[in-house]
């Protein structure tokens, strides 16, 4: 670039067409734009500052007094974590307000080498022997799959689902379920016996029997938790506390050791970290727990929730409880001093701690740290200079598919987790896809399949125990939003109170009753003579006026 002198005496050469820049405007035009020029690199710097965590970070960490910059690092994760928790916390509103279902079912396709085992290892039998014998094994043998499995619909307190068993994916029997007003009323049916209902006014009967003032004061309470979450704490309290509580540890911690720029080796890699060290005296313990105790006596959000809301104790309680907890806390003087120390990355994220004693006695750590596509993260403890814990991570990072492996030992035990192309592919569900190898010494290798599209989940594995297939196992889950359970009549319902129940009869006949026996045992393999045994036998005890 020329120079700003040269370049405004070039401008005040003559040009044909445009009129003389007498030398009392050029000045003023030079001054605009020197001033319009400075304008534009000071909010080039202003948005570079604000949209750079690395440029922020650095500013920060050589402008700033140690105390201030660890608390301002704290104050910026902590916010960060806390919008998280919001944003998470609103989305919970909004299902609970909206409605939603899930679903869980575990499935288990049995293998020839297992049904050839219960036969001839567990049983010990062969074909030939005698009828019932027969009729046993050919149930074994036909047993192809199990499954059994679970849904539900919640909203707003209420809650409906259904548990079932499938055999050879038929259905065996299913259990239907309701709860009303917060389990206040419960309804449960099985189809396949009969169509009706089975009611129950829980709080009723509670309130007859066990429940005092205090006791249905704590039912009110936990009904409007389960209807309305917010109203016992908003999205906006929850965040606020996080970061005052954050700002309570700042406040409290007093003089810190700060090491630029120290390398700090993750795993293989080594990486640039800013170290804060904080000394952890008997006395400095005694005056940050001291401090939050304070804040919680006086956190009005805090005692609403647990005294008013939930009325988990009275306000004397709250107060004489936590002091008491201060107390035995002052009680457990130690004359041990601790090192806490925070890893704090460029961008100023903090990116692990750890917790040395002065007699090297314990120590505790976990770091993470990326370079390139490289991801790497180890966590340990040590107790009188014996590792009893460790955990190191490796892994690459390919379009937010993660391969690599996990080694974990607790004392003298170790296994491995290796992942190829794993992915989270709902973060609200935590559904997620890949494939995952679990080692262990001694016991084959378990492989696991992870698919998701995001509102559905399965896993499955097909196990081998030395030289036995047992079968693939396979677990489905899914998700579904703006779903709401549906609550049967209580005017068509049998109600139930155990205090005048007599008869079975009242809710179901005894006929079918011996069909849904019957039925299950037909399903099962056994032959009708067995089927009508075991029917009849039924009926006998549970109908014992009508034999």
């Amino acid at each position: 670039m020329a120079d700003m002198n040269e370049w405004g005496n070039n401008t005040s050469d003559s040009v044909s067409g445009v009129e003389n820049v007498t030398s009392s405007k050029k000045g003023k035009k030079i001054a605009i734009i020197s001033a319009s020029v400075i304008a534009v690199a000071a909010g080039a710097g202003a948005i570079a500052y604000n949209s750079s965590d690395y440029i922020k970070n650095q500013v920060k960490l050589r402008m700033m007094k140690p105390e201030n910059y660890y608390a301002w690092v704290n104050e910026e994760n902590a916010q960060e974590y806390a919008a998280k928790v919001r944003e998470q916390y609103e989305k919970s509103l909004e299902k609970i307000k909206n409605g939603q279902s899930a679903s869980v079912a575990v499935k288990y396709d049995v293998s020839d080498d297992v049904k050839n085992y219960l036969v001839d290892n567990m049983l010990g039998v062969e074909y030939g022997e005698d009828e019932e014998t027969d009729m046993l094994i050919d149930i074994i043998k036909n047993i192809n799959s199990l499954e059994i499995g679970s849904g539900a619909a919640v909203k707003s307190g209420d809650v409906s689902g259904d548990m079932y068993i499938n055999l050879n994916d038929d259905k065996l029997m299913t259990v239907d379920y309701a709860m009303a007003d917060g389990a206040a009323e419960m309804f449960m049916r099985v189809p396949e016996l009969t169509e009706r209902w089975l009611s129950m006014n829980i709080e009723n009967t509670l309130e007859e029997t066990y429940m005092d003032d205090d006791a249905r004061e704590l039912m009110d309470a936990y009904k409007e938790v389960l209807k309305d979450p917010e109203s016992v704490i908003s999205p906006e309290e929850l965040e606020d506390m996080i970061i005052r509580y954050t700002k309570v540890w700042n406040d409290s911690i007093g003089d810190i050791k700060l090491e630029r720029s120290e390398e700090t080796a993750v795993g293989d890699i080594s990486m640039n970290y800013t170290v804060v060290s904080v000394e952890l005296t008997n006395d400095k313990l005694v005056s940050i727990a001291e401090n939050f105790i304070n804040e919680a006596k006086n956190d009005e959000v805090l005692k609403r929730v647990v005294i008013d809301k939930c009325k988990a104790v009275t306000e004397d309680e709250y107060v004489s409880q936590l002091d008491e907890i201060l107390d035995d806390i002052k009680e457990q003087s130690s004359d041990e001093t601790a090192v806490y120390e925070t890893y704090i990355d460029p961008k100023g994220v903090i990116r692990g701690c750890a917790l040395k004693s002065d007699d090297a006695k314990v120590e505790a750590k976990y770091i993470m740290g990326l370079e390139g596509d490289q991801i790497r993260g180890e966590a340990y403890i040590f107790e009188d200079g014996e590792e009893t814990f460790r955990a190191d991570l490796t892994a690459t990072d390919s379009g937010n598919k993660y391969t690599g492996n996990i080694d974990v030992k607790v004392e003298e035990e170790t296994a491995s987790v290796e992942f190829t192309d794993f992915e989270i592919v709902n973060e609200d569900n935590g559904f997620f896809s890949g494939d995952i190898t679990i080692n262990i010494p001694d016991v084959d290798p378990i492989s696991l399949n992870f698919n998701s599209d995001g509102s559905t989940m399965e896993a499955s594995t097909d196990i081998k125990i030395e030289d036995i297939e047992i079968g693939k196992f396979t677990l489905k889950l899914s998700e579904d939003f703006g779903k709401a359970p549906e609550i049967p009549s209580a005017d068509d319902a049998y109600m139930l109170d155990p205090e005048t129940f007599d008869s079975l009869s009242d809710y179901v006949s005894k006929e079918d009753a011996e069909n849904f026996i019957r039925t299950i045992c037909t399903k099962i393999g056994f032959n009708d003579d067995y089927a009508n045994q075991a029917a009849e036998a039924f009926a006998q005890g549970a109908y014992p006026d009508e034999r």
